[in-house]
């Protein structure tokens, strides 16, 4: 469910199903429902599926095809497929802060993804080798939000960190050339002399 807008007051809810497509349905003031939005582009079951905070503008989704995507919500355009399960995706979650986005697979591994440069982050293999992993849930306590629980058909519940590499720019080297002292070189090499 979209948090309420303060512009429309028209309730709108994010589904996904067996017809491997997302949906956005309007229900209005009048109790009416209404489809306004599909999204396709999985080959199987769509497992999750929400609205990424704060602005409510993208979704994200999984489907048992291994994949999970990322889609324009005004405008219907595929952002991105985020690949790298070998098996279905059994669940997801994306951060209260709408910056990261984890995934839990049949192939015993969560994924950790950042949703600004789409890119996998790290990988968990808390659970036994090769066994479901059933759910996953960023927590949305104020005091940890980083922490996230799994569960897997190996009867365990994990608690762990998300923790996302910190990208180091190179420091700049400052360039001390400027325009006069470059055409100062280029005339002093084709006229032999210096002017």
């Amino acid at each position: 469910l979209a948090p309420p807008s303060l512009i429309d007051p028209n309730l709108y809810i994010l589904s996904g199903g067996d017809d491997r497509a997302v949906k956005i349905t309007k229900i209005d003031e009048n109790n009416e429902a209404e489809c306004v939005a599909n999204f396709e582009g999985f080959l199987s079951i769509v497992s999750y599926c929400t609205f990424i905070p704060p602005n409510n503008k993208f979704i994200f989704a999984t489907s048992f095809d291994c994949n999970a995507h990322v889609w324009d919500a005004y405008s219907g355009r595929l952002i991105v497929r985020l690949e790298g399960h070998t098996d279905s995706i059994l669940d997801g979650s994306v951060s209260k802060d709408g910056k990261l986005a984890l995934t839990s697979s049949m192939d015993g591994i969560v994924r950790l993804w950042c949703l600004q440069t789409y890119r996998c982050l790290r990988i968990y293999k808390h659970h036994a080798h090769k066994k479901w992993i059933k759910c996953v849930q960023f927590c949305f306590n104020n005091a940890h939000p980083d922490y996230f629980y799994t569960a897997g058909l190996d009867n365990r519940l994990v608690i762990a960190k998300a923790v996302a590499p910190k990208v180091v720019k190179p420091a700049k080297k400052k360039d001390y050339r400027t325009v006069s002292k470059m055409k100062v070189n280029s005339w002093t090499k084709s006229r032999g002399k210096k002017n």
